[in-house]
């Protein structure tokens, strides 16, 4: 086998390699990425969710309260800390204890539905507004 012909062999043989592993390495940080971003987008989801679940009604002397789950946002709140997305774990968090508040207010009458039905509409404007950290970016830590 003549130089050229060898040279040839090893070029392509160097560059199938180096292709294969920088199209593994870019592959796995895609779907490590990715896995992250869906991940977190899914739990907002299901605190959005949890949010809407929520029924309320105007009785004689307070507001009615059905469907309101706590602990389904702290256990978001506690997978979102788990991810590392400590600020968006937080917002959750006091999300939660807010409209725990209101729930209680609303049921010993010192809120009117309007201002309970504003409570759960802000609560789900904050959380619709979270975003991912920067985290997801770095190709180590958890799934």
């Amino acid at each position: 086998m003549d130089a050229l012909s060898e040279n040839v062999l090893i070029g392509l043989g160097t560059g199938l390699v180096t292709g294969l592993v920088t199209g593994l390495l870019s592959g796995y940080y895609a779907g490590v990425v990715i896995s992250r971003t869906t991940r977190f987008y899914a739990l907002m989801r299901d605190a959005q969710r949890a949010l809407k679940k929520v029924d309320y009604m105007q009785e004689e002397r307070r507001v009615s309260v059905t469907k309101w789950e706590p602990l389904v946002l702290s256990a978001i709140a506690d997978d979102l800390a788990t991810d590392r997305q400590v600020a968006a774990s937080l917002e959750v968090r006091s999300q939660a204890d807010s409209i725990s508040d209101a729930v209680f207010k609303a049921s010993h009458g010192q809120l009117n539905v309007e201002t309970f039905e504003a409570q759960i509409v802000q609560a789900r404007q904050k959380i619709a507004k979270l975003r991912p950290s920067k985290r997801v970016l770095l190709p180590w830590g958890v799934l």
